[in-house]
Parts: structure tokens; sequence; C-alpha cells
């Protein structure tokens, strides 16, 4: 028959050749562990802040408190001593000057507002007595007021520059001791002065109606001895 082609000879197939099959995959590797993680070490808790005394120096917490309260008391006693100031004293009467003739009358002064002036006794000075051998004072003014005499004789010191005071009972015999009604005089002064001209130089700085005015230990009137400046 035919050549029959690429058959082989004996007439018989040929039996295919087994496949190969592929090798085994091989099982993946093992996966190390992660290594345990350490935990940091816990952090202390701090330690509280020391409480503060309330007073952090108990031992100057005295003085200040001292110290605050004397501050007040001048306040307060500052505010007082300005508010008598301010009202004056309502218990003492206005003070009467007399005139600086040789019978003196009484007389009231009063400030440039026509209200009765103040003046702290406290402010008068002592009183200075001349003495009596002979010599001239230029009378300035005399104060018969019994009650608040101090204030008008401060008065008459203020207005007239170098002048003093004294009472004059118990003095010099040529003034008198009281007024006419039996109360003290309190003279306002310049001098004294060796001579009645001396002292009536000295009227330019005194009121109007001051005299000069003889002092000694005799016993004659009171008109004895005076010159006038007029």
């Amino acid at each position: 028959m035919g050549d029959g082609g690429d058959r082989p000879a004996g007439g018989r197939h040929r039996a295919p050749e087994p496949m190969q099959s592929a090798p085994p995959v091989p099982p993946p590797a093992p996966v190390p562990a992660p290594a345990p993680v350490e935990s940091p070490a816990p952090v202390p808790p701090a330690a509280p802040a020391p409480r503060r005394e309330s007073r952090e120096h108990s031992g100057s917490f005295p003085g200040r408190w001292l110290a605050w309260m004397l501050a007040g008391f001048l306040v307060v006693g500052g505010g007082l001593v300005a508010g008598y100031a301010a009202i004056g004293d309502p218990g003492a009467p206005a003070a009467d000057t007399g005139s600086a003739g040789p019978s003196p009358s009484s007389s009231s002064r009063t400030t440039g507002s026509g209200e009765a002036g103040t003046t702290a006794a406290s402010e008068l000075p002592a009183p200075v007595v001349p003495p009596c051998d002979g010599s001239y004072v230029l009378i300035v003014g005399s104060v018969t007021t019994p009650i608040g005499y101090q204030d008008a004789v401060v008065r008459l010191l203020d207005a007239t520059p170098g002048a003093q005071w004294f009472t004059t009972e118990g003095t010099c015999g040529s003034l008198r001791d009281r007024s006419d009604g039996g109360t003290l005089i309190h003279t306002v002064y310049l001098g004294p002065f060796p001579t009645a001209e001396a002292a009536l130089a000295s009227c330019a700085a005194g009121p109007a109606d001051a005299y000069a005015k003889r002092l000694d230990d005799g016993t004659g009137g009171a008109d004895d001895g005076v010159v006038t400046c007029g």
C-alpha cells in the first residue's frame, strides 16, 4: 500500500511520552515573630509644690498692722483738727478792744468780711512788763474783755510789728489796774523809750489814737504823763 507516511514500522502507534510534572513549590519561609516592644518606665508623679504661707513675713505683720492703725489715727485726728479750725470755737465770744486813749472804752474789732476774727490763744506770746523807771511807752491799744481777750491782743500785735503786751494790774503806779467796768486791762505797746519825744516818733507805727505814757510808781491820775500823738 502506499508509503504509509510516518507511521512506524510494524503498524503500531507510538505511545506519547509522559509529561514531566513541575517541581513542587517550596513552602514559604517562616516569618520571624516581631521582637517584643518594651513599654517605657512609668514617670513618677511630680511632687506637689509647697503651699505658700499667706503671710510671707509673719514677723513683720504686727509692725504693718501698727503702722496702718497709726496712719488711721493720724487721718482721723487731722480731720477733727481741720474741722475744728474751720468752724472755730462757737463758745468763745468775740474779743473787744479798747481805745488807745487814756480812758479806753470797749469796742469790737472785726475782719474785712464783717465777722469777728478768731485767733488761737496758743499764738499769744508771753507778756513783757516794762520797767517803772520813768521811761515812756507808746500805748497802741488796750483790751478789757475778760473772755477771749487773747484773740484781740494777737490782732493788735499782728497789726503793729515790734509791739509787746502785758496786764497792767500790779505793775506801775502810773497805770490803771482795772477798767471802769472792773475788768483787767491788757495793754499792747511799743518801747520803752527814754523820753516822750522818742515815744512819739513811733506814732506812725500805731493807730491814730495811740499815745505816749510815762511809767513810774507815782500815784497821779490816769492822765498824768500822757502825751497824745495828735
